[in-house]
């Protein structure tokens, strides 16, 4: 057999020996090298070799490399820290190198490397990923805590014109000045409790459909935030393709022109969480707003913007589900929104008074979860009252976390039994209770 048979191919041949039982005798083989292919294959194949087995297989000759290449995984992740690496073929595999034995790995397996994940920092692994893996695209670059991040753009500049996401968390760039970032290929950017990011959100990245960013110190409600909040609306603004944006902390807040880049900007946009603790008041937004294709939103609502919320809301004809929580108390412009949105099925509901809510304007929720933020406002007549006005209710969740919790007595559960029997779907309910259910077949009622 020739021995430059391709890996992939020679695989499949040993699974079909396999299959017959037919796979070559080495008995007659003097040496390693007077075996052919397959029973090499085989051999390199064997679970007890390590990844530095593999490499100093490959190091033999070209035959061998080639050979290794086919068995060794298809992808790999790097973790890289201070003092040690780490060669992950799973999230749930991870063995551990020094600084040569990764360097190894790479030169002989780098172009399988999909993640790589840097920490302060490394700079022997980080040198030999630029040196053996700028050829590669990378699906995921995290950084953390790093404080050299002049040294790393420079050094994985090719790798960034390829990388698919990009993870920035706790890394300052107070001491770095602005720098393009050539980055045309990245589809998903998480910024997180980083320093002076405004670096990095002055750049473009045209294929971007996914941001995230979090920023949340008690330093942030003294300074910063109304920069901040200008910078993040320009960046929005600057990318149409978003199809996925989360906003959280404190440095920011739900301005007009936050809501504005978003309304007007984001006509792809699926998915929207706004949760900024940061309370100013704010101009009406003055432009109509339009998300056509907006599924799902998560907002914090307060007085303070109430009105931004309500022009989103009123933006999104095709909202599925959301998930809200009201600062203050139930602000009946929101509810009345809601209740014009004919798609909406799902809500999970944060407030302190759930007796204010118009249950009636929200019949054509299908699931509701009730959250209790912390000490106890919701009372069996409350929930008496959601399932009799909720007539197309499918499943109802009370999560609590307060001391007190909300527990559902066996009398309260007859009366729910007897609101839903003459109804044709059934009702799922979820809470705490303190007997147990014996879920009859013939009732409407389930309790979880």
């Amino acid at each position: 057999m020739a021995h430059q048979a391709n890996a992939d191919d020679i695989l499949s041949d040993v699974e079909d020996l396999n299959q017959m039982g037919a796979i070559t005798p080495i008995e007659a083989a003097k040496t390693i090298n007077d075996l052919d292919d397959i029973c090499l294959i085989k051999i390199f194949s064997n679970k007890s070799l390590t990844s530095i087995d593999l490499c100093s297989l490959a190091e033999t000759c070209k035959r061998f490399k080639q050979l290794v290449q086919g068995v060794f995984p298809e992808e790999f992740h790097i973790t890289s820290q201070t003092f040690i690496s780490s060669w992950l073929t799973s999230m749930d595999c991870c063995t551990f190198f020094c600084g040569w034995d990764c360097e190894r790995i790479l030169k002989n397996f780098g172009s399988r490397l999909v993640a790589f994940r840097v920490d302060e920092t490394n700079e022997f692994v980080v040198n030999s990923v630029a040196r053996y893996c700028g050829d590669v695209t990378l699906k995921l670059l995290e950084i953390h805590g790093m404080r050299k991040m002049k040294f790393l753009l420079h050094q994985l500049r090719p790798i960034f014109r390829r990388l698919l996401t990009l993870s920035i968390d706790g890394c300052d760039f107070r001491n770095m000045k602005y720098r393009h970032i050539s980055c045309d290929s990245l589809v998903a950017l998480e910024i997180v409790q980083t320093e002076d990011c405004n670096k990095i959100l002055k750049n473009n990245f045209p294929n971007l459909e996914r941001f995230i960013f979090r920023y949340d110190a008690v330093a942030a409600w003294l300074r910063r935030t109304l920069e901040e909040t200008d910078v993040i609306s320009s960046f929005i603004g600057r990318h149409r393709r978003l199809r996925t944006l989360h906003l959280f902390g404190s440095s920011i807040n739900c301005s007009s022109k936050l809501v504005e880049a978003i309304g007007k900007g984001c006509g792809q946009l699926e998915e929207l969480t706004i949760k900024t603790k940061r309370r100013k008041k704010s101009y009406e937004v003055l432009n109509r707003l339009s998300l056509p294709k907006l599924s799902r939103l998560e907002v914090v609502i307060s007085l303070e913007n109430c009105r931004q919320i309500v022009s989103l809301l009123q933006a999104s004809s095709s909202l599925e589900t959301v998930t809200l929580y009201f600062e203050d108390t139930v602000l009946l412009p929101v509810v009345n929104v809601l209740s014009e949105l004919q798609y909406l099925r799902e809500m999970m509901l944060i407030c302190h008074a759930f007796h204010m809510i118009p249950w009636t304007k929200l019949t054509q929720l299908r699931k509701l979860s009730l959250m209790e933020p912390g000490s106890r406002f919701f009372r069996s007549s409350d929930l008496f009252n959601i399932i009799r006005q909720l007539t197309s209710l499918e499943e109802l969740e009370i999560i609590s976390f307060s001391m007190h919790p909300f527990l559902l007595h066996q009398g309260e559960f007859s009366q729910i039994v007897k609101i839903v029997e003459e109804r044709s779907h059934m009702l799922t309910l979820k809470c705490r209770s303190n007997f147990m259910a014996s879920n009859d077949e013939n009732q409407k009622v389930r309790l979880i």
